[in-house]
């Protein structure tokens, strides 16, 4: 919607100035001779990975948190 009363003012050149011209893409690394390829770890064992961790670790802290109820009940009595 375009409004009558304020005239449109142009864009600053700092945020414009990738709009025309994008800047150049790194070149691809070449293959060496002689040196094979490492394979690229998956990304699904990685993040399964730290899902692994981050159960074990909630795990941990709720038998903590158990443990420290417990033992207030058992003060209690």
């Amino acid at each position: 919607m375009t409004d009558d009363v304020s005239p449109q003012r142009p864009l600053p050149e700092c945020l414009t100035r990738f709009l025309s011209e994008p800047a150049p893409r790194p070149p691809a690394p070449q293959r060496r001779r002689g040196i094979p390829e490492t394979p690229v770890r998956d990304r699904a064992s990685s993040s399964s990975r730290a899902l692994q961790i981050v159960l074990l670790w909630a795990l941990g802290y709720n038998l903590f948190g158990f443990a420290i109820i417990l033992l207030l009940w058992r003060s209690m009595q």
